[in-house]
């Protein structure tokens, strides 16, 4: 595994460079960056950029966002 995570807010994407880990229940925590949301509703959606094998990229377990002001 391994590969490019994009993490995209509105308009805004982050990229991540995923590492892969020794098994696939393996679970790693990373800051991805930072991203300014609109008021209202706003998608955050996650997907793959790049896959450096035949397998998944990772195993999403949860995006935590953090207010920062």
């Amino acid at each position: 595994a391994g590969g490019e995570l994009k993490i995209r807010v509105s308009d805004q994407t982050l990229t991540h460079q995923v590492a892969a880990t020794a098994t696939a229940e393996q679970f790693e925590e990373f800051t991805a960056g930072s991203v300014i949301f609109d008021k209202g509703d706003t998608e955050l959606s996650a997907e793959v950029g790049s896959s450096h094998g035949q397998n998944e990229l990772m195993r999403l377990n949860r995006i935590l966002l953090k207010k920062l002001q």
